[in-house]
């Protein structure tokens, strides 16, 4: 690519592979480019106080969270940063666009951020931008936020679709980045497959070994936890689904729990589809010619036909005694194992950074011993010189 490379910004969206996207990056935050949009790439991170976080000390920002990656901050946080942090943020983007280099800067949620709050951002950046955001149909898009979602609180299901069904305008929301300021391109990618890959593709780096699953759901009774209201408020549901995630369903200890149900029936999964047909159809036009001949063939994003959304019912649900005692015994075994989860992210983190001591301190022993070697050879010649 002729001149300085862009500003890469994957904004999200949530529930489309971010959460994979984002560990790929944390744990592999620089590679080789094809030269279509610079020589090489590096992922940065810049957090709610305007805090740069690059290479190395991504993974110190991981450990901080059971998700065990790192993203950048909401808009809200970045476009309220004071002037001078804004142009050192510029000023390190800009020193690795200068080299060749392309930053990438991700979070999922600047997809559904405001208007005001998106132009200020790209504008505050003062450099070309590539927009990059994978988006999925919308009913099993809200199905997935549904399933994590603590906030029911009593509404209906009916009631919950309409609180949510504006941030499942694909269209409007992609048209809030594509008219901002500095952004020369959004890409409009579709979740199909691996998110990872697919992205190495589309900015010219080569393809991860293996393809990443992280977040990738959670089982019926999970969810039908959190959607009867019995997260305890001290519990950080986040925090305690990628816990989860680590150490039960990773581990293959909870093959044998039921998969999450699809909740919406028939008139919700119609009132979804009526709510977004016509941003979806607009939406056509925001795609390269590949993208929209997947997404006009897709049935999902244009029916409301119940079987071509793979409806699964709620299993029968237990007596309310038993309920609350097993809410109970979820909710403590969940707080104990959020706190375990953070134990091992402090003990991996000091290992790593013992590591790093040992390999630096292996250099050091490795450069000694090649100093004693040139002085063995040096002394007896300079000893024989003199003598004769």
């Amino acid at each position: 690519m002729a001149g300085t490379p862009p500003i890469v910004l994957h904004v999200g969206a949530p529930k489309a592979g971010s959460s994979a996207l984002q560990h790929d990056l944390t744990w592999n935050p620089r590679r080789a480019l094809d030269g279509r949009w610079g020589k090489a790439c590096e992922y940065v991170v810049i957090d709610a106080v305007g805090g740069i976080w690059r290479r190395d000390a991504l993974a110190d920002f991981a450990a901080l969270y059971a998700a065990h990656y790192a993203n950048s901050a909401d808009l809200t946080h970045l476009v309220a940063l004071p002037a001078e942090r804004l142009s050192a943020i510029n000023a390190a983007l800009g020193k690795l666009r200068a080299e060749g280099t392309v930053p990438i800067l991700s979070y999922e949620m600047w997809l559904i951020a405001d208007e005001a709050a998106v132009h200020r951002f790209t504008a505050a950046l003062a450099a070309p931008l590539h927009v990059v955001a994978y988006v999925r149909d919308p009913v099993s898009w809200m199905q997935s936020l549904s399933w994590q979602s603590r906030d029911f609180g009593g509404k209906s299901t009916a009631a919950w679709v309409e609180t949510y069904l504006g941030w499942a305008q694909w269209s409007e929301l992609l048209a809030r980045w594509a008219t901002a300021p500095n952004v020369q391109r959004v890409d409009v990618r579709l979740l199909e497959g691996g998110v990872c890959g697919d992205f190495a593709a589309l900015i010219g780096s080569p393809p991860p070994s293996e393809e990443i699953r992280h977040n990738s759901g959670l089982p019926g009774e999970f969810v039908r936890f959190i959607r009867r209201g019995s997260v305890h408020p001290d519990l950080h549901l986040s925090e305690a689904k990628f816990a989860w995630a680590r150490w039960v369903h990773a581990a293959g200890a909870g093959g044998d729990l039921d998969p999450a149900p699809l909740m919406f029936t028939a008139a919700e999964i119609a009132m979804i589809i009526d709510g977004t047909l016509e941003s979806s159809r607009k939406l056509l036009s925001l795609c390269t010619a590949d993208i929209r001949e997947r997404l006009q063939a897709d049935a999902r994003w244009w029916s409301a036909e119940p079987a071509i959304h793979a409806t699964r019912r709620t299993p029968r649900t237990p007596a309310l005694t038993l309920l609350e005692e097993s809410d109970q015994l979820l909710g403590e075994t969940l707080r104990a194992m959020v706190a375990a989860d953070g134990g091992w992210r402090a003990a991996e983190s000091r290992l790593r950074h013992a590591e790093a001591r040992c390999r630096k301190l292996e250099t050091e022993v490795s450069g000694l011993r090649q100093e004693c070697t040139r002085a063995r050879r040096w002394w007896p010649s300079r000893l024989w010189r003199k003598a004769s």
